[in-house]
């Protein structure tokens, strides 16, 4: 995201000195989470007044309190120009270490959470279908399916060697990640919500591209990100359990 950030701005005509995107991603990158720690630290005082078990009232107003959270990071950090998600991502730290002991039904709060994830998803990939089946689906052509099985499998090959790069810490620290698990994650990925919805970013841009003759790259754009979405979620559906057996398999006569 924050890489993105920085592109867009360059593709606004914007211009940067080596020392300047120096400085833009140390702000991004370390003062962003910093803010939505301290945010963090600041709910967990009110979620101390809040932890009266036999308290219907408190469980909701912990619900609501950590829905605020969320937001108000966002919101701070992109008044001043910074990284929302990392705040977010900060704030959830912080929310964790110290405000996780005074929850008192955190399996409601997971639903609840679960359910804005569910519901802000599906807003994702319904509004990228309604844009996709009206201005992007009349400009494929044959090529595309060559284009995109070949993004397919790049984006596996950059997967595993990211997960391979990172498997000697993820395997030291936290859950301890095993062999098993590192490949289920190369091979499961991510849903694509995110990648979808950096694209519908893009179609902000649409009378910029259309000025620049760029209106078919921006198409392009978001063909092969949403049919990709679309590819990764039908392979991994059909074939996660095969994966998951013969990797197990693999793995058992490796050991051995």
């Amino acid at each position: 995201m924050v890489l993105f950030e920085l592109y867009r701005m360059l593709f606004k005509g914007e211009t940067f000195t080596f020392g300047e995107v120096c400085r833009y991603f140390l702000k991004m990158i370390i003062i962003s989470p910093i803010i939505g720690f301290l945010l963090s630290i600041i709910a967990y005082y009110a979620m101390r007044s809040l932890n009266r078990v036999l308290s219907e009232q408190d469980v909701i107003l912990q619900i609501v309190l950590s829905i605020c959270l969320a937001y108000f990071a966002y919101y701070i950090a992109y008044i001043f120009s910074l990284s929302g998600i990392l705040s977010v991502f900060g704030a959830g730290i912080g929310f964790a270490r110290f405000s996780t002991p005074l929850i008192i039904k955190e399996e409601t709060l997971h639903n609840i959470w679960h359910f804005l994830e569910w519901s802000a998803n599906t807003v994702i990939f319904i509004f990228a279908g309604l844009i996709f089946g009206g201005n992007v689906l009349p400009h494929i052509v044959a090529a595309d399916v060559g284009y995109l099985l070949l993004l397919y499998i790049l984006l596996m090959v950059f997967r595993l060697v990211m997960v391979a790069m990172h498997f000697p810490v993820i395997s030291k620290i936290g859950t301890k990640c095993d062999e098993k698990e590192a490949l289920f994650m190369v091979w499961a990925g991510l849903r694509g919500a995110l990648c979808i919805l950096l694209a519908l970013i893009v179609q902000r841009y649409h009378y910029y591209l259309l000025a620049h003759s760029l209106i078919l790259t921006h198409s392009l754009i978001l063909t092969h990100l949403y049919l990709l979405v679309l590819l990764f979620i039908v392979i991994r559906i059909i074939s996660m359990k095969l994966i998951v057996i013969v990797f197990f398999s693999l793995l058992v006569v490796w050991h051995v």
